[in-house]
Parts: C-alpha cells; structure tokens; sequence
C-alpha cells in the first residue's frame, strides 16, 4: 500500500506532465498575473504583473484575429501577450467562454493552478454542459493538490467517461484505494480510444 501511495503521487504529476504534453505547449518558470474586464463576475488575479515590455495590440482586430493571435503568441511562449489578446477577446464578446478557457489553460501551463481553476469554473458556468471544461476543471484541482474536491467533482460528472474513470483510478491509487483504482482504470482501458490514456492507465495497474 505505501509503494502504491507512492505511484499515485507520481501518477497524478504524471497525469498533469500528460496535460501539457498532449496541448503542445511550451512551459515557463514563472506564474503569469493578470486580471479579466469582463465584468464583476469574471474571475480576478491579483498578483502583482512582472515588468516587462509589452507587444502593442493590433488596431480594430476581430474576435476571431485576436484568439488565433493569443494562440500564437501561447506557441511562442509570449503568454503575457497571449492574455492581453485573449482579455482584449473578451471584450468584443463577453458572452463567450473561449477566452476564459484560453486564459485558464495559459494558467495552467504557469503553474498557477488556482487561477486556472476559478476560469475554467466560470466558464463551465456559463456552459454547464461542456464535459471538457469539467475534466480541465479536476486537473487544475489536482495542480492544487485538491485531491478530494477533484474526486468529488469527477463523481458529478455524467456519463462517466474514459477520462473520468482515468482520473478517479489516479486518485483512488493516491488514497491507496487499491480496489477502486483497479476497478476505475481497467474500465478506462475500454471506455475510450485514446491510446495516451490507456498507456498511462496500464502503467498504474502494472505496478
């Protein structure tokens, strides 16, 4: 039980390692801050920004060339300028969560787990049913090391999920619930087609 404790430590950093990879980001070394205008419901950093020089935003860009320019700027590694674009976004449609979402996973390439967290709820909030939001929403938990609120939260979410029984089997590993993670991730390895998943999955349950 302790060597597996021990796995199920690894496994959920392994399972974040996993997140980052499969988005083809690059990873920086310090935590972005930043702050939405949205309006009072969207969430709020506020954290003092680092001193850098910024990119002018192009004049009368579009929704669309601003999100497709914040994306750029995330591939270079600029994600200052990736979430000025982004914020800059959402103010020519506030309505929409892709922003938000995109700020979220900016976050959470900063390691700014929390941050991450509190956007993609709000995101989430705006579309309940958006099961992609949900898992993003357990993996910026795990960042906070929240394991219990993500395991309640994955227990919200319906139908279950070749994801959701991935996760649930990483931390019933981590709680040393050695039955439900084998039973979690055994169902993974047929729930789905995503052979990253099931890799990983299978290297738990070799242990």
């Amino acid at each position: 039980k302790y060597l597996l404790g021990i796995f199920g430590t690894l496994a959920v950093v392994a399972a974040v390692a996993f997140t980052l990879d499969a988005l083809g980001f690059i990873e920086l070394p310090s935590p972005l801050s930043f702050k939405f205008s949205a309006g009072k419901d969207a969430p709020v950093n506020a954290e003092k920004r680092e001193k850098v020089a910024r990119k002018e935003l192009p004049k009368n860009a579009s929704f669309q060339e601003l999100i497709a320019l914040g994306e750029t700027e995330t591939f270079r590694g600029n994600f200052d300028d990736a979430i000025r674009a982004y914020q800059k976004s959402s103010e020519l449609e506030p309505k929409s969560i892709i922003p938000y979402e995109k700020i979220a996973e900016v976050s959470f390439l900063k390691k700014d787990y929390a941050t991450a967290y509190k956007n993609f709820e709000f995101a989430s909030s705006q579309e309940p049913e958006n099961a992609s939001l949900k898992i993003k929403i357990v993996r910026s938990l795990l960042g906070q090391r929240k394991i219990v609120d993500a395991k309640l939260k994955l227990e919200q979410i319906t139908p279950e999920t070749q994801q959701t029984l991935y996760y649930r089997g990483l931390i019933a590993a981590f709680l040393n619930d050695q039955g439900a993670a084998q039973d979690f991730l055994t169902k993974s390895l047929t729930a789905g087609t995503d052979e990253i998943t099931k890799t990983f999955a299978q290297k738990v349950l070799t242990i």
